[in-house]
């Protein structure tokens, strides 16, 4: 399994100039590929090295890889607010796209892999894609 932990060493060792990978790491996860074609893919939608990336560039890559994204929404749990308390709202199965201002993350199994989690950020989540195979 692709860990945020793992992916962000695999990137610290191979592409030390690479900067504003969250969206390969979003991708990597959600899609469970490795760091390098992940990379390689949203390069060749147009994402440059150390770059952030546009939102319709990672669906396009989910989607070639054959998964689909569905906006989320739920009439039993609360929208959370934060991605502090993502897990706890989102289901425990299932892989979320969350989107903040200039970042996105992924949840999978009910576990935030992303730099948020260590630091228990307060970005304010503003969309949640799921996503599924297609």
């Amino acid at each position: 399994m692709f860990t945020y932990k793992e992916l962000s060493r695999v990137a610290q060792k191979y592409y030390p100039r690479e900067r504003g990978y969250c969206a390969v790491i979003a991708v990597s996860v959600a899609a469970q590929v490795p760091f390098g074609k992940s990379r390689s893919l949203l390069h060749k939608e147009g994402r440059k090295q150390g770059k952030g990336t546009r939102p319709d560039w990672t669906y396009t890559v989910l989607k070639n890889l054959g998964y689909k994204q569905t906006p989320w929404v739920s009439m039993q749990q609360p929208w959370p607010k934060t991605l502090a308390t993502a897990t706890r709202a989102l289901p425990r199965k299932g892989t979320f796209l969350l989107h903040t201002r200039g970042h996105i993350s992924c949840v999978r199994d009910g576990i935030l892999e992303d730099w948020a989690a260590e630091r228990k950020s307060r970005k304010r989540i503003y969309q949640i894609v799921q996503v599924t195979e297609a």
